[in-house]
């Protein structure tokens, strides 16, 4: 379970309203591991998440560029990155439904990449963004 804590704060309200309902999501794709929830609702979250990144990544982009941030390049690569470890994931669930291998991507993938890149990325994005307000 990710909890949506002050440091993941970016105080850019898109970002941190699209940050904060990706973390919801994935919080929804952990009950799979539990089987609480139907492979077909695992589907449909997983499908969710793989649009919703885009569009975030997409929409953070659009932001850096506005702003003229200094490291788009290098951001953009992680995001790019992302997006491919993300399909890769999620091939691996509809391949062989949630195995461990897929439990391990999920945490490895969703939670400590993204938790991390929030963090360690996000946040220092945001603070650019705020100063060119």
């Amino acid at each position: 379970m990710i909890y949506y804590t002050l440091d993941l704060h970016t105080h850019v309200a898109l970002l941190d309203e699209q940050h904060e309902e990706m973390i919801s999501r994935i919080n929804a794709v952990e009950a799979i591991e539990d089987d609480t929830i139907s492979h077909a609702e695992a589907e449909k979250i997983l499908n969710f998440l793989g649009e919703y990144i885009i569009k975030h990544f997409g929409d953070e982009e659009e932001l850096q560029r506005k702003t003229g941030y200094p490291h788009y390049d290098w951001h953009h690569s992680l995001h790019q990155w992302y997006i491919a470890e993300f399909h890769r994931m999620r091939q691996e669930f509809f391949k062989n439904g949630p195995t461990p291998e897929f439990r391990r991507l999920l945490e490895k993938s969703m939670m400590n990449w993204f938790v991390k890149h929030i963090i360690n990325v996000d946040v220092i994005l945001g603070k650019h963004i705020n100063q060119r307000k």
